[in-house]
């Protein structure tokens, strides 16, 4: 029977510790890259501090300034696209019913995400009111061809409200900002 002595075993511990990191240091990097895992991401930014506003009247589609971006894919990937932005509520006195406008991120041809951001009263407003919002909007496809994409963020008014109210967008008083982000990631 072979005894291993304390001496023996800590140089054998000792040379695995040496040829581990020797391995993972050292041979690995120099490995073919079919071994390696291939993933990139490419990513626009596109922010906006100036104030956008849209009232209960614009009851169409309309482009929120600013707040669009294009991307040319060079690999079939997943698109996402996000977009943050505070939002600031403005309600006038003796306003009642419904204070609604629906924000829509859109990736042309593929596909989109919607919100809701309002207001419900059932009795006439006695004073002026300011609500503040905080939006995150995100849409994520599936796998798409290598191609180039636009992202645009749309709102539009469904209100049904007594008097004219507003949805403001940013501030540059406060330095708040409005962002869209477009990512392709692929692997």
């Amino acid at each position: 029977m072979n005894i291993i002595s304390k001496g023996e075993a800590a140089g054998a511990i000792v040379i695995s510790v040496i040829l581990a990191f020797a391995i993972s240091y050292l041979v690995i990097p120099i490995l073919p890259s079919f071994y390696a895992p291939k993933s990139s991401i490419q990513l626009s930014t596109v922010k906006a501090n100036s104030t956008a506003s849209i009232d209960t009247n614009t009851n169409t589609l309309t482009p929120i300034p600013g707040m669009s971006l294009v991307m040319t894919t060079t690999h079939d990937s997943r698109l996402v696209a996000t977009f943050t932005s505070p939002g600031d509520i403005t309600i006038l006195p003796s306003t009642s019913g419904r204070i609604q406008w629906i924000m829509c991120l859109v990736i042309a041809g593929i596909g989109r995400q919607n919100t809701t951001i309002g207001y419900q009263t059932q009795a006439a407003t006695a004073n002026y009111m300011q609500l503040y919002e905080s939006i995150y909007l995100r849409y994520e496809t599936g796998i798409v061809s290598a191609g180039t994409y636009n992202a645009t963020v749309f709102w539009y008014s469904h209100s049904a409200a007594t008097q004219t109210c507003f949805l403001d967008l940013a501030d540059p008083t406060f330095n708040y900002t409005r962002t869209l982000t477009l990512e392709s990631l692929y692997s």
